[in-house]
């Protein structure tokens, strides 16, 4: 392990733990990443991004309106 490397306050074994349970790890693209300012707030915003998604698939299709 290299001296420059600091683990201070690192959780081991943090990410693998839902690995198990059907997670997928994915690699954000470091512009993404500055987007968000860090991994963590990238992931509540996909979380809640997904939710948005998933109410829009439930809900019926708008009817069109008769035109005039």
């Amino acid at each position: 392990m290299r001296a420059e490397y600091d683990f201070t306050g690192a959780e081991r074994g943090r990410l693998i733990r839902n690995y198990g349970r059907g997670a997928t790890l994915l690699v954000l693209d470091p512009e993404v990443t500055r987007a968000f300012g860090d991994a963590d707030t990238a992931g509540r915003v996909l979380k809640a991004l997904a939710g948005v998604l998933t109410r829009a698939r439930r809900r019926p299709a708008a009817r069109p309106r008769a035109r005039k």
